[in-house]
């Protein structure tokens, strides 16, 4: 319990230092989410069409540039002392604009597939109850999507993998990283209990809409993107930082058979580079011992692996 406190104390701690830049973020951002939520809202009018199909379709050219927003995010969440955030914000979108376009359109469709599916079902389910049991998976599945956007953006900005790899390894944390996926839920959550507070206690419709705005331009998107980074980043850097050392460790393992001259090299020249700074006189007794790595070693033993280290190397030359 005490160990949680302290953890949350820390979180909030690191929110209220990185508030002022997160403002600046969300100015950053809400220029080009204005322009697009504004210009598909009236798309509606133009194409007779109205309702999520179109509403949602802002998500998509509004994702390159919550790149920007991800990259600003998880370096405040990483501890960087000082952010430069508008040179980061533009660094985010220009290197990985045309991912997070992909991830919009990905996004799009998960989120038309979870609207349809549970109001769908939410209906036939008032007709026949088996129909919920299918409401229920639909939004068990609209969980999962959701937490693999929650790791998509900062798996994204933070290693070069291809695309196929990133979907895989989102899909695999959705599941794999449960812990860290609920409590970026749970700060989601609290975010909007905090911002809805606010609007039932505004009082006039006015205050409403205006209030509205602030929290939807300035405040929400950086700090959301922030708490979900700052819940899933180190048990994502751990995994993948283990996963890549393995998948190092078997690759090297099948060079190593195919080649085994090879890793006799390499375990030559790193016996040199251990012992570089050591004298080894050969006329000398050759059962003494020379401590040297916090090891004892008998002379002769130094003696005969320096040998065969210099008839390995000489070989390979």
């Amino acid at each position: 319990m005490e160990q949680r406190k302290l953890g949350i104390t820390k979180f909030f701690g690191a929110l209220f230092k990185s508030f002022p830049k997160l403002l600046l973020t969300n100015i950053l951002f809400a220029v080009p989410f204005a322009l697009f939520s504004v210009g598909i809202y009236y798309l509606q009018f133009a194409v007779s069409f109205y309702g999520i199909l179109i509403l949602a379709l802002t998500v998509i050219p509004l994702m390159p540039f919550f790149a920007g927003v991800t990259m600003v995010t998880r370096n405040l969440v990483r501890g960087d002392n000082d952010v430069p955030v508008i040179s980061t914000f533009f660094r985010g979108i220009k290197e990985n604009g045309l991912r997070f376009l992909l991830h919009g359109v990905a996004l799009y469709c998960a989120i038309i597939f979870s609207y349809f599916s549970i109001t769908l079902y939410a209906n036939l389910g008032s007709q026949n109850v088996m129909f919920y049991s299918a409401m229920a998976i639909s939004i068990i599945i609209s969980v999962i999507f959701l937490f693999i956007f929650f790791n998509l953006p900062l798996m994204t900005v933070t290693f070069d993998l291809s695309i196929k790899d990133i979907y895989r390894n989102c899909g695999l944390m959705s599941f794999g990283e449960l812990k860290n996926n609920f409590l970026a839920l749970i700060g989601v959550l609290l975010l909007g209990v905090f911002c809805l507070s606010f609007l039932m206690f505004s009082g006039t419709a006015l205050w409403v809409i205006i209030l509205t705005l602030v929290f939807v331009y300035l405040l929400i998107p950086s700090v959301m993107s922030f708490i979900i980074n700052y819940a899933i980043y180190k048990g994502m850097m751990s995994l993948l930082v283990a996963k890549e050392e393995r998948q190092k460790a078997i690759e090297k393992e099948m060079l190593y058979k195919k080649n085994p001259n090879l890793k006799k090299q390499e375990e030559a020249k790193q016996f040199n580079e251990d012992f570089a700074d050591v004298e080894i006189d050969e006329n000398a007794n050759g059962d003494e011992y020379i401590f040297h790595n916090g090891k004892m070693i008998k002379r002769s033993t130094l003696i005969k692996q320096k040998k065969e280290a210099g008839e390995t190397l000489g070989k390979k030359e």
